[in-house]
């Protein structure tokens, strides 16, 4: 049995930033609820690329397959270089904008303080503003279309509306401000 599990090939996706959304979802999740920079929690949802001639640390030999499958336990993904350096830009501009990005939450999510968010809508709402602030080469509407599907997959039925409404009322908030530099024709 041993052997025929070590020949069995694990499933690969290919990577897009749709699937970095969800990750990094992941990510500012557990930092959220662990009071962790997310930048430390990053390589464990983000896997390393194993290669076989590179030795384990410990051991000082390759990694065998069914090492890397007990290492990876998700389903792998096959993450372009633009789609790593999107995911770990997002994480920089993610941490760095936090205090901007909480101000605009409270200022918008109108009958709600900040702490009676879920945790989760609170993640989403901060990387929609972080994603409208830090990537001009994203359409407005591609990130508020991502993030309520950010909503339905992971929260609740009434946050897909709320999260909309959020994003949209700062959108119009920062678009007279001149805050936000869009590029309206490329595709994210």
């Amino acid at each position: 049995m041993a052997s025929r599990k070590a020949s069995i090939t694990p499933s690969v996706i290919p990577g897009s930033r749709t699937l970095a959304r969800e990750k990094l979802l992941q990510v500012f999740f557990a930092a959220e609820i662990s009071q962790t920079d997310p930048r430390q929690l990053f390589p464990y949802v983000f896997p390393f690329n194993f290669r076989m001639e590179t030795p384990t640390p410990a051991s000082g030999r390759p990694l065998r397959p069914e090492e890397i499958e007990a290492l990876d336990s998700d389903i792998r993904i096959q993450w372009s270089d633009a789609e790593l350096q999107f995911a770990r830009q997002f994480v920089e501009e993610y941490v760095q904008r936090s205090d901007q990005v909480v101000k605009l939450i409270e200022q918008f999510a109108e009958n709600w303080t900040y702490e009676r968010l879920t945790p989760v809508d609170r993640v989403i709402l901060k990387m929609g503003i972080t994603e409208f602030l830090a990537f001009p080469d994203i359409p407005m509407e591609v990130t508020i279309n991502e993030a309520v599907e950010l909503a339905k997959k992971f929260s609740t039925a009434k946050s897909t509306s709320f999260v909309n409404g959020v994003l949209d009322a700062i959108l119009h908030h920062l678009a007279p401000e001149r805050l936000l530099h869009k590029d309206h024709h490329r595709k994210a």
